[in-house]
């Protein structure tokens, strides 16, 4: 038996015509996940208060299947849903301008309640880059903060392996994965049953297993796309107190985080 509620979570994250509080708002009106299928743009107005204007056709059939889809491979796969406004949300999220609706992850989704570094950079780093970056993120690993990258190549991979050797090196001496280390935290662009890029699958693979995790605003099945990644790197910046940045060109996604952070009113250090 699918669960009626993430059936319904599922489905209000398409609905990207509509704000937070307006998600909100018909989560808590629609009492069964067959209410979605007699939607229309009408009833939704009348239900927000307003007409809300959508970009294409609106298929609420079509969305409550692929919401049933997502819901089945959540129940499947053991990844869980955490609803803003609930107490588990990440405090420093809340604050920013656009908050997201769900935060779907696999793993221990408390790192995110520790201290937060974030780290990104260019894709193409030079060798002393690749050393930077790793090094910041293993002494970050080793003082108790949780590093928070993206997952894509260069700054981003190099980061999440650096805090992950820290965690393997303090193993390595203890005979456990030491609790007062810190984890890493990985923002995917895409639905997160996936990890993208599929290259990145052992060092996502790693943060699950040194007590990290991996998290998105999107549910299962939904692919990565260009404006997804920008969409990523507000929450990126969203998490962390400061941003640290590796070698960012100009235009790089990097700095687009960077002008994220400092619309927070966050740190943004260059490294």
């Amino acid at each position: 038996m699918l669960n009626e509620k993430e059936i319904i979570i599922c489905a209000l994250c398409e609905f990207h015509f509509l704000t937070l509080r307006e998600k909100i708002i018909l989560l808590n009106k629609l009492d069964s996940s067959n209410s979605i299928a007699l939607l229309s743009i009408n009833a939704i107005g009348d239900m927000i208060g307003r007409m809300p204007r959508c970009s294409s056709a609106f298929n609420a059939n079509f969305i409550l299947q692929n919401a049933r889809s997502a819901a089945a491979i959540l129940s499947a796969r053991g990844i869980s849903c955490c609803l803003y406004g609930q107490q588990d949300y990440p405090a420093l999220l809340k604050e920013i301008s656009d908050p997201p609706f769900a935060l779907f992850y696999r793993g221990n989704f408390s790192v995110l309640q520790e201290k937060c570094v974030s780290v990104v950079g260019t894709r193409r780093l030079t060798a002393d880059g690749m050393n930077a970056a790793k090094a910041f993120a293993y002494d970050a690993a080793l003082h108790g903060q949780t590093v928070v990258s993206g997952l894509a190549f260069g700054a981003d991979a190099c980061s999440h392996a650096g805090a992950v050797a820290a965690a393997f090196d303090e193993m390595e001496k203890n005979g456990v994965f030491c609790e007062r280390c810190g984890k890493t935290a990985a923002v995917l662009p895409c639905g997160i049953d996936c990890v993208v890029p599929n290259a990145n699958k052992r060092i996502a693979r790693q943060i699950l297993q040194t007590g990290g995790c991996l998290l998105s605003e999107y549910p299962p099945g939904v692919c990565a796309e260009k404006w997804r990644f920008v969409q990523r790197n507000r929450i990126i910046a969203g998490l962390s107190p400061a941003t640290v940045i590796v070698q960012a060109p100009a235009g790089s996604g990097a700095l687009i985080t960077a002008d994220f952070a400092l619309d927070f009113g966050r740190d943004v250090v260059f490294l």
